[in-house]
């Protein structure tokens, strides 16, 4: 069996990850805090909402950007509290993977858990360090919690193909599941050439 040479930082955001996800969470109860004094100000605090707000409820995020995609102006944002969705995050701010950003908008469907829809960006940093790798196990994966997190997993790669935002996009048995990651730094990387066999990511 192949061993592969490379290592590579990935992002838990597979729809398989989301489909399993939204079935674990759709028994939760979750309500929309009352009596708000000003906008939410955590990561965990905005996935702790229903997955459909009820209400308009304000955002005010500052974390890490770990994820930028141009193309449908997505970017994906950590904080100390967990990882999070932003919808129309570059559609006047050029964003970079890497920078420490304050998001100011509004929570909104999107899926398992809300999502933030952006109003205002305001670039703290640029180019700052990325967090901390999670080493994940599938179950930790498959259980919703590391869900737009900064992850590292081995496993058996089964399939490995480019996604729409140009990027290498790899499916990886790792211990019961069949997990898909898209490579952020993918530059250089030919698809086509890599081989089935393990892999550390």
């Amino acid at each position: 069996m192949h061993s592969w040479g490379v290592r590579v930082r990935l992002i838990a955001v597979s729809a398989v990850v989301v489909g399993v996800a939204l079935a674990l969470w759709s028994v939760r109860s979750k309500v929309v805090p009352s009596g708000l004094d000003g906008p939410l100000t955590t990561v965990e605090q905005v996935r702790n909402l229903p997955a459909h707000p009820s209400a308009t409820i304000p955002v005010r995020l500052r974390g890490t950007l770990i994820c930028v995609d141009d193309v449908f102006h997505k970017a994906f944002l950590q904080d100390s509290t967990g990882g999070i969705r932003i919808e129309r995050a570059t559609l006047d701010a050029q964003l970079s993977l890497g920078s420490v950003v304050e998001i100011m908008g509004t929570a909104a469907a999107g899926g398992a858990t809300p999502v933030v829809m952006r109003d205002q960006v305001r670039v703290i940093s640029r180019n700052s360090r990325l967090p901390e790798a999670i080493h994940a196990s599938s179950d930790e994966l498959f259980s919703g919690q590391l869900q737009y997190r900064w992850v590292e997993a081995e496993g058996v790669v089964r399939l490995a193909e480019m996604d729409h935002g140009g990027r290498v996009a790899l499916t990886i048995r790792s211990g019961k599941h069949d997990v898909r990651f898209s490579v952020v730094h993918s530059s250089g990387i030919s698809y086509g050439g890599l081989e089935i066999g393990r892999a550390h990511v």
